[in-house]
């Protein structure tokens, strides 16, 4: 009886050998499995929070450039109306510079007018005084 209870024991312990290797197995693949899986939900978790992070980068640009967009627009537009205002100011300036020319142009004619009649005038008392003097 000593041996076939030695070989009892020995089937039972070849027997929980192999039980306790297949437990291993199945326990190391399902750590296995579970260490992938929260790798795997690490890795989402980054690059959702890298996609967040990222978006609000965008944001803040998108804000910043909209800011500096109207702050230039305002400059735009302040250069414009002082371009304005100084181009109305020169056309102004022209407009009466324009009227004193006339002015001075229409004073020049009347004078001009004077003096066409008083050369038409000299001439005709030249043309008198030459017909006194071969008359006589």
């Amino acid at each position: 009886m000593g041996r076939r209870h030695a070989a009892d024991l020995a089937k039972q312990r070849e027997a929980f050998e192999l039980e306790k290797e297949q437990w291993q197995s199945r326990l190391l693949k399902k750590s296995d499995a579970e260490l992938r899986e929260a790798k795997e939900a690490a890795r989402r978790a980054l690059l959702k929070e890298r996609e967040q992070a990222l978006q609000a980068v965008i944001a803040g640009l998108e804000e910043d450039t909209a800011k500096e967009k109207a702050k230039v627009q305002g400059e735009l537009n302040k250069k414009l109306a002082e371009a304005q205002d100084k181009c109305a100011e020169q056309v102004l300036q022209a407009q009466n510079a324009e009227k004193e020319w006339r002015a001075k142009c229409a004073e020049a004619a009347k004078g001009q007018h004077g003096v066409n009649e008083k050369m038409a005038q000299l001439h005709a008392r030249i043309a008198q005084l030459e017909t006194q003097t071969r008359d006589r």
